[in-house]
């Protein structure tokens, strides 16, 4: 379900401070591995908790296909993997510019991946045309825009934890237009796979 692909990929915080840790960036303080383990803890919640399976849309007596969550968590391990690359550009080059060139890349990839299954072309209707042009423009271009603004305004502690208000908005969206049953167990560890977000980004500031 809608809901619970976007509280497994929003584990990538969690990802992002293990990649920072394993590279020696930052080190694990106690806060930093309670966030972890709450995060995790989330996912098994969101996973195997009561109602998560009708949730999926699948039959009440099994638990949502392992091959979805596989593939929700990989990606937001490719993202952990994903943002610190960003940051280590991003000495060097405008955050814009890093930003284009990431999505210039993914569009190269997907390209060579449709040429090499054969999937390209080019005969689409114009539903079809308009539905991709309203992707690239309300859900790549503008959200990376508002996303840069709001960072330079507020900082990134504050934007990243104003932000994570989206997968609490997704999972509305999905109940509301795909009609998706939202299981309790799927908010309880969504809220726990949150807070911990909140934990990791949280820093005390001193006062002069």
């Amino acid at each position: 379900s809608v809901a619970m692909l976007a509280f497994m990929f929003y584990t990538y915080p969690a990802w992002v401070t293990l990649v920072q840790a394993i590279r020696g960036a930052e080190r694990l303080t106690s806060r930093r591995l309670f966030a972890l383990a709450l995060s995790f803890a989330g996912v098994v919640v969101v996973y195997l908790g009561p109602g998560a399976s009708s949730s999926a849309g699948i039959a009440l007596n099994s638990i949502p296909p392992l091959r979805g969550i596989a593939l929700a968590l990989g990606a937001a391990v490719v993202y952990g993997f994903y943002i610190p690359t960003m940051q280590w550009l991003q000495k060097s080059h405008p955050v814009p510019v890093t930003s284009a060139y990431a999505k210039l890349g993914s569009a190269i990839c997907f390209l060579f991946i449709a040429m090499a299954d054969g999937s390209l072309s080019y005969n689409l209707s114009a539903h079809t045309w308009l539905a991709i042009s309203a992707l690239a423009v309300f859900a790549t271009v503008l959200p990376s825009v508002f996303f840069l603004t709001g960072l330079m305004k507020l900082g990134p502690v504050r934007t990243a934890i104003v932000s994570t208000v989206e997968p609490f908005f997704t999972t509305v969206l999905g109940a509301v237009v795909l009609r998706q049953a939202v299981a309790a167990s799927t908010m309880l560890g969504g809220v726990m796979i949150v807070t911990a977000v909140v934990v990791l980004q949280y820093r005390r500031e001193r006062v002069a």
